[in-house]
């Protein structure tokens, strides 16, 4: 009889743990064994271009974690910074071998500039933040203003008589002055969309152009230092290391002047929780490298690791925000 016990709980051990298996209660989990091969990170701006640098930079970190290398593609094109490579992220299998680098662009005011076929951020899986970097309100030192309130004034008494160059239509820059005007309650002042910032600093060293909003940068520090231009304030909650000198929006009484430009990974919808947690444990263990913290300092950014939830909050934030300028301002982009 005891024999018979014995055979009877070798035989049903096998078919208990079968089960086990079927309810995942093993311990096993969709991240066992990945990455077994390289890992796509998608880019929405040109090879070469400080997305693309940015892309380079942290993934190469992020390489060192998990051991395996990552592909960087550039798909630059429709619009807002990065919508057809967010368009390949979107369709792209949830299996953790597809990423993107996402920027404010096309996940903060993406849908409110133009119609896409998903809406961030409950169409993508949010790995983490990796960077960002505020604007500077430059004006041109012939105004001869030296604060937001002066230069305010300045404008009230003189409507169409100057003008703002941004770095496109439905650009960064654009929205943020925009938002700028509409906390002003409402300034006449002249739009010139450039191609870019290359093409506006160049007109601001001409003396083309009055004000404008522009990351920090060398050839934005050189103009400082010459005297072309006088920074008046900075469009992040906090003042700039760099620049100690030039107040917060806030503290130059504007306050609800937050524009800022940010990167993050997203995934897949539908990309398993465990691989999430893996791909963000490794971008953040490389936005603590100093190689990488030093690259992203060169291109106007600072490196920001965070949580999952914390990068879906902030694409949240950012479609609701520029959704108000965007309406406000009735801006209208090229689909």
């Amino acid at each position: 009889m005891r024999s018979g016990l014995h055979c009877l709980r070798v035989i049903l051990l096998p078919g208990l743990l079968a089960g086990l298996v079927g309810l995942g209660i093993t311990g096993a989990t969709a991240a066992d064994g990945w990455p077994t091969k390289p890992i796509l990170i998608v880019v929405g701006n040109p090879a070469g271009g400080p997305a693309d640098t940015i892309a380079r930079l942290v993934t190469g970190g992020m390489a060192k974690t998990l051991g395996q290398p990552f592909i960087v593609e550039a798909r630059p094109g429709g619009g807002t910074g990065g919508t057809i490579a967010m368009n390949a992220v979107f369709s792209a299998a949830p299996d953790g071998y597809t990423i993107g680098l996402g920027t404010s662009g096309p996940l903060g005011a993406g849908p409110a500039l133009v119609k896409l076929p998903w809406d961030p951020p409950k169409d993508f899986t949010a790995i983490s933040q990796i960077s960002e970097g505020t604007f500077l309100l430059g004006v041109s030192t012939s105004l001869g203003v030296d604060t937001v309130q002066e230069l305010i004034a300045k404008v009230r008494v003189n409507p169409g008589r100057y003008n703002y160059g941004s770095d496109g239509i439905g650009s960064s820059t654009h929205l943020g002055f925009e938002l700028f005007k509409i906390r002003a309650g409402g300034l006449d002042v002249v739009h010139i969309p450039y191609k870019g910032s290359s093409e506006k600093n160049a007109s601001m060293l001409a003396g083309e152009i009055h004000l404008f909003l522009n990351s920090p940068s060398k050839v934005v520090d050189g103009m400082i230092a010459d005297g072309k231009i006088k920074a008046v304030a900075v469009t992040s909650p906090r003042r700039l290391a760099d620049l100690p000198n030039v107040p917060t929006m806030e503290e130059a009484g504007l306050p609800g002047v937050d524009a800022r430009s940010w990167f993050g990974l997203v995934a897949p919808k539908g990309l398993p929780a465990d691989i999430v947690e893996r791909l963000n444990q490794a971008a953040v263990a490389a936005l603590q490298q100093p190689e990488v913290i030093a690259g992203l300092k060169t291109l106007g950014q600072n490196a920001h690791p965070g949580t999952p939830a914390e990068l879906t909050q902030l694409m949240t934030d950012a479609n609701r925000q520029w959704r108000e300028v965007v309406e406000k301002a009735n801006i209208k982009v090229d689909n």
